[in-house]
C-alpha cells in the first residue's frame, strides 16, 4: 500500500488537491459523550450553519453566499437549505444528479432565491458576504448575507431568523431584499 501512495503523491499529471487517507480496517473511533454541532459561518466557503437541538442535530439552516467562481456554478448566491428531524424541507433542487433538465436544475427559480426581471444569477463576480451572524441570543439565532448576482441591483440581501419555540418548535424568518 504504501508503494501506491508514494506513487500517486509522485505523480505530476494528478491536480495537487487529491488525497488519501490510510487508516486501519478495524478502527473503531470512540468518543467521550456526545458531539454538539456549532452554529457556524465559514469564511473563506461564505456559509452560514444555524442548528437547533440540545447537540445541534435536530435542525440545519443553511444560507450559501458563496462565490459561484470556485463552486459549483449554479445560478443561485443567497440560497438557502433547511432540515428537520433528517428530513429535508426546503432543498437545493440543483443537485438532482438524475434530473432531464440539466439547465433547470442549475437554474436561480430552482434554488430558493429571488429571481429578478425573469433572468437567471449571473455566475462570475458576484462576491457574496456575511454581514451578521448571533447565536448568542437565547431562543433566537440571526445571519444576514448579501451578494452582487444581478448588473444594476444595488440590494441583494438575506436575512434569516431562526425562532425555537417551547423547546421543540422551530420558527423560520425569511427577509429577502432585492431591488
Amino acid at each position: 500500500m504504501l508503494k501506491y501512495i508514494n506513487a500517486y503523491q509522485n505523480e505530476q499529471s494528478k491536480p495537487n488537491n487529491d488525497a488519501i487517507f490510510l487508516r486501519e480496517p478495524d478502527f473503531t473511533p470512540t468518543f467521550e459523550g456526545k458531539v454538539k454541532l456549532p452554529d457556524i459561518v465559514y469564511p473563506y466557503l461564505q456559509q452560514g450553519f444555524i442548528r437547533s437541538g440540545e447537540y445541534g442535530n435536530e435542525s440545519i439552516l443553511i444560507l450559501d453566499a458563496s462565490s459561484a467562481d470556485g463552486g459549483h456554478h449554479h445560478y443561485d448566491s443567497l440560497n438557502i437549505v433547511y432540515s428537520k428531524y433528517d428530513k429535508e424541507l426546503l432543498m437545493d433542487l440543483g443537485y438532482l444528479t438524475d434530473h432531464p433538465n440539466k439547465s433547470f436544475t442549475m437554474a436561480t427559480v430552482a434554488h430558493h432565491t429571488v429571481v429578478i426581471d425573469g433572468v437567471d444569477q449571473g455566475t462570475s463576480n458576484r462576491g457574496g458576504q456575511f454581514e451578521l451572524f448571533d447565536a448568542t441570543i437565547p431562543d433566537t439565532k440571526v445571519m444576514q448575507a448579501s451578494s452582487h448576482p444581478y448588473r444594476g441591483a444595488d440590494v441583494y440581501q438575506r436575512t434569516l431568523i431562526q425562532i425555537n419555540h417551547e423547546g421543540k418548535n422551530d420558527y423560520i424568518v425569511d427577509i429577502f431584499r432585492a431591488n
